[in-house]
């Protein structure tokens, strides 16, 4: 902010709804920094950036085009709980810089994430908050767990519970901006597992500031063009619930590669299981808003790959996977359906060439 005041976008985000890489964005925040001083002149729930600014058949989006290409059918420009589909934080970021003036807000300088870990990792600086509520404060070592697990337990009402976790959210971000903070080294030390982990990542919209940062790990960066075989999995909650709760994934990869033509021959599988229950939690944690059974975990999955598709079978059949191209990588998607207590396997065949 030595320059002019730096404003930045804040989502905080959490991974019972999956998203991506970051998780279903809850709340927002816009930070303010000036002269080096930061403040935080604007908290609210993402509903107002999606009923604020123009009318949402109003709004466009035109960056990133791979971004637009894939996720524009998600309606992106009125939802932004879809917003952070992509494995790519980088492009999310330059796509709500783009959104968030014409949803009520002012041209921003960078995008900032922050899930339940991320946050419970920032109370070590702001300590402990009181929630009359729980009868025992949150400190940096519960709200993880209270923010992932508990408050579905406790609070059956989903506007309690909503207002809680505002209360949440913008108590910690308060008392961050107000805090004595220690030096550089030492949140660096603190916040490195955080930051590595994607719990907490920041991307700048201009490409200098970028670049001097990707070093750093933080900004979410999707590396495309390094050498070498990359491969990456993500899962996006396609049923409007918070089932992503109780969904555990596993993924072998085996690779055959032949040095002398740089032939790979690769087998991808990736199970995902489903531990929810049918009863006994509110409907707006193991229901669904498309008409499946309670408990029915409905996932949008996508494998991103530097290697071509060669054939793909989910749950032990034959699937035609839906391919993309996104930030340089082949995507393959697929829609699919886990019920309560079972799983459901993905395999890939793919193959191509890497250089030795």
């Amino acid at each position: 902010g030595g320059e002019g005041p730096q404003r930045y976008l804040g989502l905080f985000t959490t991974p019972v709804e999956a998203r991506g890489r970051t998780g279903f964005p809850g709340n927002f925040a816009e930070l303010l920094v000036t002269d080096g001083k930061l403040s935080m002149p604007l908290f609210g729930r993402i509903s107002e950036l999606e009923s604020g600014g123009l009318p949402p058949e109003q709004r466009t989006l035109t960056q990133p085009v791979d971004y637009v290409a894939r996720y524009g059918r998600f309606d992106v420009t009125r939802t932004w709980r879809n917003l952070t589909m992509s494995a790519d934080f980088v492009a999310i970021a330059r796509a709500a810089a783009e959104l968030y003036p014409q949803s009520g807000g002012q041209e921003i300088d960078g995008v900032l994430s922050v899930d339940p870990q991320g946050l419970a990792a920032l109370m070590r600086y702001t300590g402990p908050i009181e929630v009359p509520q729980l009868g025992e404060p949150l400190t940096a070592d519960n709200t993880a767990d209270f923010l992932m697990r508990r408050q579905y337990e406790l609070f059956p009402d989903n506007e309690a519970r909503t207002d809680l976790l505002e209360d949440v959210a913008r108590t910690t971000f308060d008392r961050l901006v107000g805090a004595d903070l220690p030096g550089p080294r030492r949140i660096s030390e603190d916040l490195g597992p955080i930051v590595d982990g994607g719990h907490i990542q920041f991307s700048p919209i201009r490409d200098d500031v970028l670049g001097a940062m990707l070093d750093f790990g933080i900004s979410g960066f999707l590396p495309w063009n390094l050498p070498g075989d990359m491969m990456t999995v993500t899962t996006s909650n396609a049923a409007g619930s918070k089932i992503d709760l109780f969904t555990y994934r596993r993924q072998e990869y085996d690779v055959r590669w032949d040095p002398e033509t740089g032939q790979v021959g690769a087998t991808l599988r990736v199970t995902l299981e489903n531990r929810a229950p049918t009863s006994g939690l509110p409907n707006y944690v193991i229901g669904n808003v498309i008409g499946l059974p309670p408990g029915t975990n409905r996932s949008y999955v996508s494998v991103y790959s530097t290697l071509d598709l060669a054939g793909a079978s989910v749950g032990g059949q034959p699937a035609p996977l839906q391919s993309e191209v996104e930030t340089g990588f082949n995507v393959y998607s697929a829609f699919v359906d886990i019920p309560p207590g079972g799983s459901v396997q993905l395999e890939l065949e793919l193959e191509g060439v890497v250089e030795g």
